[in-house]
């Protein structure tokens, strides 16, 4: 079928003008021979002719095509009901290849009209293609839904999904930003979600205030953990993450694990937030109090190491200050003969209070060079005097 229609057209250039016809005569040819069509069959094999073509002259003739088969949606049978959708498919993924910016009110109607999930998913992409940013919040209110409120047509929602996670990327509209942030956390399939997850970091570059709002108002752990995750990879600037980090780790210190399970993620809040001030390498004292009580509270040497790690990365006067009381408070126990909780964590506060920059600590890194240290941890004490 496909060969004898492009054998026609071929004849009708040749008998009207030996190959000289214009671009726009050819389309209309295209457009002419589309028209007279009479079946849903026919139309579908010159259509793919046209797109073969990927001509940004054929969008008129796409868009009343789209129309076409958006009106006419009653059919003899279920084969002609299935070469309906292959070419309202077909058009709707080629008005979106050529950015048909003019094609936007058109395909988002097919977005509010139609029940197929597939065709609904590519109106959705081909909006995203096209820049057709006006639809942003109606498309984020779609997510939002399917989401929220799963149905039985997994696959189905899938698609849709990833449609509107494609297009609010696109977009680049905050409006955007919460629904694929839960659609990252929710039942959908892995492509789903990793398709979510990077969409995060293109949507918005500063998302920090509504992830500090989630932090702040909802009550789920695993969510504010997965908010803390969400700023790390965002493009805010390292003042804000701090702020949020903070936050998270503030909570995580005040509230209370009823079940092994919460500890767990109150611990992964802190070591999140640690890490993200190690990253950083930046003073931000609003945060030390918190640090502070991690070293001192944890019962997880891991956790204590961490935390010591991001005061030395701080720096600054107030950082070596609580590395120095807590050396103090080791070296207040060797020298009562009662050995530390883990040499390793007295050689990091060694370590970290030589990363600080600052003098403060200095004294007591002269004194445990005499309550009795084993000899790896006063090499280290040596090596950090010398180095100031």
């Amino acid at each position: 079928m496909r060969r004898l229609l492009v054998i026609a057209v071929g004849i009708l250039i040749f008998c009207s003008g030996f190959l000289n016809l214009y671009a726009d005569e050819v389309t209309e040819l295209w457009s002419a021979l589309y028209r007279r069509a009479t079946t849903l069959q026919q139309k579908y094999e010159i259509m793919l002719n046209i797109v073969e073509q990927n001509r940004r002259e054929m969008i008129p003739t796409l868009i009343e095509a789209l129309e076409e088969l958006l009106q006419n949606r009653s059919f003899r049978d279920k084969k002609e009901a299935a070469v309906h959708e292959k070419l309202q498919r077909l058009v709707i993924q080629e008005l979106g290849q050529l950015k048909a910016r003019e094609a936007a009110d058109i395909l988002y109607e097919v977005v509010r009209q139609t029940k197929n999930p597939y065709i609904k998913s590519d109106a959705i992409i081909a909006l995203g293609q096209i820049g057709a940013k006006q639809y942003a919040y109606h498309i984020a209110g779609i997510l939002k839904n399917v989401t929220l409120y799963r149905g039985e047509n997994f696959q189905g929602e899938e698609a849709i999904a990833y449609g509107c996670i494609y297009a609010l990327e696109k977009f680049r509209d905050p409006v955007g930003y919460m629904p694929v942030f839960l659609a990252s956390l929710s039942g959908f399939s892995r492509r789903v979600k990793d398709a979510a997850r990077k969409a995060l970091a293109t949507i918005t570059d500063d998302p920090t205030e509504m992830l500090m709002s989630i932090l702040v108002n909802e009550p789920d752990l695993p969510l504010k953990l997965e908010a803390l995750r969400a700023e790390k990879i965002s493009k805010a600037s390292d003042e804000k993450k701090m702020a949020l980090a903070t936050e998270a780790l503030k909570q995580s210190l005040e509230i209370g694990a009823q079940n092994i399970q919460e500890e767990t993620y109150l611990r992964d809040m802190r070591i999140e937030a640690l890490t993200l001030f190690i990253e950083l390498g930046k003073k931000y004292e609003e945060a030390i109090n918190y640090i502070e009580q991690v070293i001192y509270r944890s019962r997880d040497v891991t956790e204590k190491m961490i935390a010591i790690e991001a005061l030395g990365s701080m720096g600054g006067d107030e950082a070596a200050r609580v590395l120095a009381g807590y050396l103090a408070y080791n070296n207040d126990r060797q020298q009562e003969g009662i050995p530390p909780e883990n040499n390793l964590l007295v050689i990091s506060v060694i370590r970290a209070l030589g990363r600080t920059g600052s003098r403060v600590g200095d004294q007591e890194l002269l004194r445990a060079k005499y309550v009795g240290y084993p000899q790896s941890i006063i090499r280290e004490v040596n090596r950090v005097l010398e180095g100031k």
